[in-house]
Order: structure tokens, then C-alpha cells, then sequence
């Protein structure tokens, strides 16, 4: 079982999103404590260029995250609209 830890930028972001969407985010990283590579129900992709980086879609918003395969982690680096998220 991994353990999601949030950076402080994604938490921001996080905190300032409206109930409806903040839960769809949050039930989406909660998810990410099993395996995080054996999802089919999330729209999950590797970030080309980056090692163990991949980008989690929940409607319009994103989540950059980093897999850390030794620790057992995933660091969730960025949550954003699509718009801004690879900024």
C-alpha cells in the first residue's frame, strides 16, 4: 500500500476548490494507495521526459504526481486546471 503525501502547492489548490470537485479529487488520490500503475478506472499517463512522473485527469483538473517505488510513496507535486498544470 503507498502512502500519498501532497506538496504544499497541491494542497493549496486543493483547499480552494468548491465542495463537488474537491471530493472527486481527493476520492481520485485516495485511490492512488493501491498500486498506483493498475488503475483502469483513472485516466492516468506518464509524463514523457520524467522519470516515475505521470499526470492523473479528473475532469478538467490535474494532478501531477511522482511515484516513489523504493519509499512506497506517491508525491502529489501539482494539482491545477489543465489550462496551468504544466506551467
Amino acid at each position: 500500500m503507498f502512502g500519498v503525501i501532497l506538496s504544499r502547492k497541491a494542497n493549496k489548490f486543493l483547499q480552494g476548490l468548491e465542495y463537488k470537485a474537491k471530493t472527486k479529487v481527493i476520492s481520485a488520490l485516495e485511490d492512488l494507495t493501491d498500486y498506483p500503475f493498475s488503475l483502469k478506472r483513472h485516466d492516468i499517463k506518464k509524463i514523457q521526459g520524467r522519470e516515475n512522473t505521470f499526470r492523473l485527469r479528473v475532469g478538467d483538473i490535474r494532478a501531477i504526481f511522482y511515484v516513489d517505488k523504493n519509499e512506497e510513496r506517491v508525491i502529489i507535486l501539482k494539482i491545477d486546471y489543465r489550462e496551468s498544470v504544466y506551467e
